[in-house]
């Protein structure tokens, strides 16, 4: 079975790919790394930036000769072979999103970032009109994940502030029963020794605090972005499931 790690750019899609990787761990699908047909090996993990047949039909292929789930993030669209694959229950995943708001002040502390240290990813960020391009450029591809079966929405927030309670969905989705503490501690763990440098660091993680464009952008910078998009909005106030206020009145 193959599971996608959907995300949008700074909506904790890393550290949602992470917990469902250590979620199939604790389950006993050991997660390894994927051939060149499917990946690009040198990154270090299985992530498809976009999605093709071609990519697609070896991952299928290699999934079945691992005979076991494996996980594999991406940013890109879900294509007719991905309808097909989760129609015939050959696969499932999920797909995080955030306030734009939220996105804008994180993509543009991401080019701050990628200047200093000399990336190339996110360096040609500098405005927010730089920012919300981003941004635009990935609605048509979460908007293709959101209406497909077997695919779990996650609201950034959720995923930062209620993680427990996301890593039981995540199991709940693919069935299986772990220790959800266990699942956290060892995704702190594994970053706390990237931030010291005995781990590969192949990404920026969020600064996981709640609402930051309420205190960072102006007035009319957030209805700037509000504007912008409005669509994206309203797709959180009608998916999002929330299960910080669930947790809460229950």
């Amino acid at each position: 079975m193959i599971y996608f790690s959907y995300g949008m750019l700074k909506s904790g899609s890393t550290f949602a790919f992470e917990l469902t990787k250590e979620v199939f761990r604790r389950s006993g699908a050991r997660q390894v790394l994927l051939t060149d047909a499917v990946i690009r090996r040198r990154d270090g993990i299985n992530f498809m930036e976009q999605l093709t047949p071609e990519r697609l039909r070896a991952l299928e292929q290699e999934v079945w000769r691992l005979n076991r789930p494996m996980v594999v993030k991406t940013h890109g669209a879900a294509i007719h072979e991905v309808h097909a694959l989760l129609e015939q229950e050959k696969a499932m995943g999920h797909c995080t999103f955030r306030d734009p708001r939220d996105m804008v002040v994180s993509l543009l502390d991401a080019g701050v970032q990628a200047r200093r240290r000399g990336y190339r990813p996110f360096s040609e960020i500098h405005t927010i009109d730089d920012a919300m391009a981003v941004i635009a450029r990935q609605m048509p591809a979460i908007r293709s994940w959101l209406d497909l079966p077997n695919i779990l929405p996650i609201y950034y927030d959720d995923l930062a502030f209620h993680t427990i309670e996301t890593i039981r969905s995540i199991a709940a989705q693919v069935g299986v029963t772990i220790d959800p503490e266990r699942v956290r501690r060892a995704i702190d763990w594994r970053e706390g020794h990237r931030r010291w440098g005995l781990l590969k660091p192949y990404t920026q993680f969020n600064k996981g605090l709640r609402d930051r464009y309420k205190t960072e952008l102006s007035p009319a910078q957030i209805e700037q972005v509000s504007a912008r998009f409005g669509d994206l909005l309203e797709i959180i106030a009608k998916r999002r499931i929330s299960i910080g206020l669930t947790a809460a009145s229950s």
